[in-house]
């Protein structure tokens, strides 16, 4: 848990960075402009923005991940244990792709949620901007 805590101090800003590059209609022409122009006109603590509900988010996905994979290798391995040193690569590609989607959809609600966090400022940006070109317009 401390680990994963600590990682996500260190890859959030980076994740926020990524996030804004991604939106449709981004402002940004590139890494560089966009954290120059993030610390100049929303400060360090915008990169921060999310760190807690990706800490929240990650927490469950390593929990349900490692414990369903401990548990699909086990009953894997049960189906035929005369073979289990022959399937040994299977038992692990079958019980980690479980692991993964299972962990996945428990906490795609959490990322959704950071996601947004991460692309709040711009999508404040994107509605003023719409909202004035429609005025302007009339």
């Amino acid at each position: 848990m401390v680990a994963t805590t600590a990682s996500d101090a260190v890859l959030t800003p980076m994740d926020v960075v990524k996030q804004r590059l991604q939106l449709r209609s981004s402002p940004y022409f590139g890494v560089k402009d966009c954290v120059l122009r993030m610390i100049r006109e929303e400060g360090i603590g915008d990169f921060y923005a999310s760190y807690r509900t990706t800490v929240v988010t990650n927490a469950p996905f390593t929990a349900v991940h490692f414990s369903t994979y401990e548990a699909m290798k086990k009953i894997l391995s049960e189906v035929s244990p005369e073979n289990a040193s022959e399937e040994r690569l299977l038992v692990h590609i079958c019980a980690g792709g479980v692991a993964g989607a299972l962990a996945g959809a428990v906490t795609t609600p959490l990322d959704v949620v950071k996601t947004r966090l991460q692309c709040q400022v711009q999508d404040l940006i994107q509605s003023l901007d719409l909202h004035i070109s429609t005025s302007k317009a009339m």
